[in-house]
């Protein structure tokens, strides 16, 4: 279940995209890319993907966005841009998470604005996979991490944007439960996990899980 109408409003609730240089990272196929291509000057978007971004330059019909291969502990792109915002949670795969950020900032202008959005560690949803899995999902010792890299680099503001996934049926929060499970944690959902989510589906009066995002709204450090 993807939020991209969440997330494009979460972006332009934080961050001022008329007429500005933009670039994303970790675009896909264009699901945020698309949507800000009408506010923005030009977008620049990039994913390590090769098969995503031939995808999205297929769909591409904005003179304005151009996608393009690239790694951000790497990339060289030869230029800055106003904002640069990901709402791509993979930098936990990053093999070198402070060279990617150090890289987003010498592509960010002085006076520019990165914008990170990413999944909360503490909102409904977290807690119903935690409960399923029997450990800690989204470990805080991990945004604790992103953060001492960040500080590094950036003044940042943190922002809990309050989310919701609603559900038709409670199949469809069981196979979204169970993909989550196998995409993220490797664990199969067995009678027990799916007796778990009956069990406290049942003390909710509608079929709707809280999924909050977390955004960190980051400019330079003056001295940078």
């Amino acid at each position: 279940m993807v939020r991209t109408e969440e997330d494009v409003r979460y972006i332009n609730r934080l961050v001022n995209l008329e007429n500005k240089s933009v670039l994303e990272i970790g675009c896909g196929t264009g699901r945020i890319t698309f949507p800000l291509a009408m506010k923005a000057r030009e977008i620049v978007a990039i994913d390590v993907n090769e098969r995503v971004i031939e995808e999205a330059s297929r769909r591409n019909r904005y003179e304005n966005v151009r996608f393009s291969v690239g790694n951000i502990e790497s990339v060289r792109l030869g230029s800055k841009f106003d904002v640069i915002l990901s709402t791509w949670m993979g930098y936990m795969y990053l093999n070198d998470m402070p060279k990617a950020i150090q890289n987003i900032s010498n592509h960010l202008e002085d006076d520019g604005v990165f914008l990170l959005l990413c999944g909360y560690y503490d909102d409904e949803y977290t807690k119903i996979v935690r409960m399923l899995i029997g450990g800690k999902a989204k470990r805080t010792s991990f945004y604790n991490e992103v953060e001492t890299i960040l500080s590094a680099f950036f003044t940042f503001e943190r922002h809990i944007l309050k989310g919701e996934l609603v559900f038709s049926s409670v199949r469809e929060v069981t196979e979204r439960l169970r993909l989550e499970l196998k995409n993220e944690y490797g664990l199969t959902m067995d009678n027990h996990h799916e007796q778990q989510l009956r069990g406290y589906l049942r003390s909710k009066d509608k079929l709707a899980i809280g999924n909050d995002s977390l955004a960190y709204r980051c400019r330079k450090h003056a001295s940078r």
